[in-house]
């Protein structure tokens, strides 16, 4: 079988909606424990719009074996548009993205500190996330996951209700 390829992509600007970070929690009763962020970006943010697009493609051209002919790309909701959430007023003109990762991420602020306090780091707040998107295959089910690497925390911003999506 041929080997995986993976493709890391690091953001621009984006605002982090739910962060899970200090303990990983079970996500849908799945056994497995993660640490977890979704951020939005703005629709008007084209560069990191089409840095995550490309490398979503690419994930995609270059697993093409790992798939077989099984692979449909039109099933899978990459960047999810966020004004299909209409209880949600942040995630308006905007598009989001989940991130998780069984590794804690390394958290840095704009000098690449590391922040030791996570209290730093809140749902509301603004920064970059650098990640990674591989394919999976479980049984009959295919697509592209987001793995969650590091996140570095550049300005404050609003901070969000604790509701999760």
């Amino acid at each position: 079988m041929k080997k995986i390829v993976k493709s890391k992509v690091v953001t621009e600007l984006v605002r982090f909606v739910n962060i899970n970070i200090i303990k990983p929690v079970s996500h849908s009763g799945i056994t497995d424990f993660d640490y977890s962020l979704v951020f939005t970006i703005q629709k008007n943010e084209t560069e990191t719009i089409k840095k995550l697009n490309d490398s979503f493609e690419q994930v995609i051209r270059l697993n093409s074996q790992f798939w077989g002919n099984k692979f449909d790309k039109e099933r899978i909701e990459f960047l999810i548009d966020g004004d299909k959430l209409s209880n949600y007023e942040y995630f308006k003109n905007t598009y989001y993205l989940k991130l998780s990762s069984r590794v804690k991420p390394e958290l840095v602020d704009k000098d690449i500190n590391r922040i030791l306090d996570l209290n730093e780091l809140y749902d509301g707040c603004f920064g970059r996330v650098s990640m990674t998107l591989y394919p999976f295959k479980i049984e009959e089910e295919f697509g592209i996951t987001c793995e969650l690497n590091n996140i570095q925390k550049l300005k404050e911003g609003e901070k969000l209700s604790q509701q999760k999506i």
